[in-house]
């Protein structure tokens, strides 16, 4: 049975980071992280400011979705979203859907849908009323779900080629999707309970 818990502390460190590698060392992504550096640039930052929601089964992490206030994410990110038209929603009142992956053994039993629920119903609590994600603009796994949960996606496409040679990723630009927490929430948990 996956049970879904918000990180609270270090201990599933090991689990996420393990998890993290798998998610994004495949397509379309094929990117290469040493778990010190998911750690320092992705755990430590999540669980000091932000949210990290993983679904476990039996203590194996099997998914997780991690989110940030906008005013907290990477620099590039607060740069893209101040420089879009499309976007209008206040940042003070956004989060950053920044990583979601579940476990190749684990997919197709919606996961991906519990975690993001579970995810946007905390930032919701926290005060937002707006979420953004960005994701791979060619080969997404999320992009469908984001759609189908009500999402808008922006017509802009981001250029992350100066980023990807350092993570050595194939994929080089970005689509972003943009909604509001309430409607995604409602529509999640009908997606979720079909």
């Amino acid at each position: 049975m996956i049970e879904y818990t918000i990180a609270g502390d270090a201990a599933d460190v090991t689990g996420f980071t393990s998890l993290y590698q798998e998610a994004f060392g495949g397509p379309p992504y094929f990117e290469v992280y040493s778990r010190c550096r998911i750690r320092e640039e992705i755990w430590d930052p999540h669980l000091e400011r932000g949210i990290i929601v993983l679904a476990k089964n039996d203590d194996s992490v099997v998914g997780f979705c991690c989110a940030l206030p906008v005013d907290d994410a990477p620099d590039d990110v607060r740069e893209f979203l101040q420089d879009s038209q499309e976007i209008l929603a206040d940042s003070n009142q956004m989060w950053y859907i920044s990583e979601l992956g579940v476990a190749l053994s684990h997919r197709g039993r919606k996961i991906a849908y519990a975690v993001t629920e579970r995810c946007l119903s905390e930032a919701n609590r926290l005060g937002g009323a707006y979420y953004v994600m960005r994701t791979a603009a060619k080969g997404s796994n999320s992009r469908h779900m984001f759609l189908r949960m009500g999402s808008t996606e922006i017509s802009e496409i981001q250029d992350v080629s100066a980023q990807t040679e350092e993570n050595h990723s194939q994929s080089t630009q970005r689509i972003w999707l943009y909604g509001n927490c309430s409607f995604a929430l409602q529509n999640l948990k009908a997606l979720s309970a079909s």
